[in-house]
């Protein structure tokens, strides 16, 4: 009886730690079922001073992986992985672990040491693709997508290879694959906007127009697929349709500055002048850096009722701009233009003057002066003096510099205007000396 009741109690002090093991490692399994992973891992922590077990520090790599602890989780399965170096399952954790904490070449290491072992393993191929395409390795990444996909085409899988060739800037390879993604997934609109972009760049405007409107037909509540349509629409000069896309935009809550201020150019082209003013100055509000934007601006202003703020703006855009000469001349005879119609005639002279000064050889700009002298200033001494430098440039065919209409009738070149009315003005002024004189 006591040799038994010995027996009973050396058994069960060999198989208690046993016992006690394997109700852990039930325990964690159904913590780490519930994703209660705290549990699991202080279940562990406290069998782990007594026991030394594989499975549990599995689990507990597991476990802290589930909380995005990687260097732990990775300490965890490294230890495991060194005791067994041909286990391709902790060479795939381990690898998942180093690529969350961004050590690509490590997990690259690990995904192709585990291809050698398995190198028909499309899972293999696609994980070191993925961290191929994470460390901005394009070329290399895209060669193990392309090979994923060799005998069965999958979405993500194309549309990664997409984007592979994409960021390598090959282009025509990247609108094939794009394509061949939205015959897998008609409603992927990343790709939609990156084709009808790849488009644009390359001036194919009709082409991203119908990549563009094509997706809205499937989903018309894209904001960003209408703002990208907007802007084809406007870059193909349909402007028209481009206000319609951009005001669509601003029902859907797009406020961005990009949508206030096409909608503006939109509408400056189609001459409502007064309402671009409107959306152009939200923008320079947002924008107050951009000349274009601000030139705009300030000609709207011009072209509608707002001589005054017309003036204000063409003066910002020449501040904010250091341009070529040429634009610089063309920016101050507009604002000469501006003052005209806000009756400063001679800040207008002032401005005409600033442009021939940039421009000596605008011979159009000679004829601006004259005539802003002719019949703005009424001083007609001037006029004739710029008249003159003007037909000083008519070349000796006598073909006219542009076409000028006089009463909305007779069409004639500049020359030919020019040439009458200095004899018109010398012959008034002949007949008020002669009055004088009298």
């Amino acid at each position: 009886m006591k040799t038994a009741t010995c027996i009973i109690a050396f058994s069960l002090v060999v198989l208690y730690p046993l016992i006690a093991n394997g109700q852990t490692k039930d325990s964690v399994v159904v913590y780490m079922q519930q994703y209660n992973y705290e549990k699991a891992i202080r279940l562990i922590e406290k069998r782990e001073a007594d026991i030394t077990d594989p499975e549990l520090l599995y689990l507990k790599g597991d476990a802290l992986k589930g909380l995005n602890k990687y260097n732990e989780a990775a300490a965890c399965y490294k230890k495991l992985f060194d005791e067994d170096t041909s286990n391709i399952k902790l060479m795939v954790d381990l690898a998942e672990c180093y690529k969350s904490l961004n050590l690509y070449k490590k997990a690259q290491q690990l995904y192709e040491k585990a291809l050698q072992m398995n190198p028909a393993n499309r899972y293999l191929l696609q994980q070191l693709a993925n961290a191929f395409y994470m460390d901005d390795d394009y070329q290399k990444a895209a060669r193990y997508y392309a090979l994923s996909i060799t005998n069965d085409t999958v979405y993500y899988l194309v549309r990664q290879l997409a984007r592979c060739y994409d960021n390598n800037e090959l282009i025509d390879s990247a609108l094939l694959y794009y394509h061949k993604t939205l015959l897998l997934n008609p409603n992927d609109e990343s790709s939609v906007s990156r084709l009808a972009n790849l488009y644009i760049n390359r001036k194919e405007f009709n082409k991203a127009i119908q990549m563009a409107d094509s997706f809205l037909k499937i989903d018309s509540t894209g904001s960003k697929i209408s703002r990208l349509s907007g802007y084809a629409h406007f870059l193909n000069k349909d402007y028209a349709v481009s206000a319609e896309r951009f005001k669509y935009c601003l029902l859907q809550n797009d406020t961005s500055v990009f949508v206030i201020k096409f909608l503006g150019y939109s509408l400056f082209e189609m001459k409502q002048y007064g309402e671009a003013k409107d959306f152009l100055e939200k923008a320079f509000l947002q924008d107050s850096l951009n000349t274009d934007l601000c030139y705009t601006l300030g000609l709207s202003c011009d072209l509608s009722y707002y001589k005054k703020q017309a003036i204000e703006y063409l003066h910002k855009a020449i501040e904010l701009i250091t341009p070529s000469t040429s634009f610089l001349s063309r920016v101050y005879q507009d604002l000469a233009t501006a003052y005209t119609g806000y009756y400063k005639y001679p800040e207008a002279l002032d401005n005409y003057m600033k442009a021939y000064d940039l421009t000596p050889g605008d011979t159009l700009l000679l004829y601006k002066i004259g005539s802003h002298y002719d019949n703005w200033m009424k001083d007609y001494n001037m006029a004739l003096h710029y008249y003159q430098k003007f037909m000083d440039t008519r070349p000796k065919e006598r073909k006219g510099l542009a076409a000028n209409t006089i009463d909305g009738m007779i069409v004639v070149s500049y020359y030919d205007f020019v040439e009458r009315r200095m004899k018109e003005i010398r012959e008034e002024m002949f007949w008020h000396e002669e009055k004088q004189e009298e």
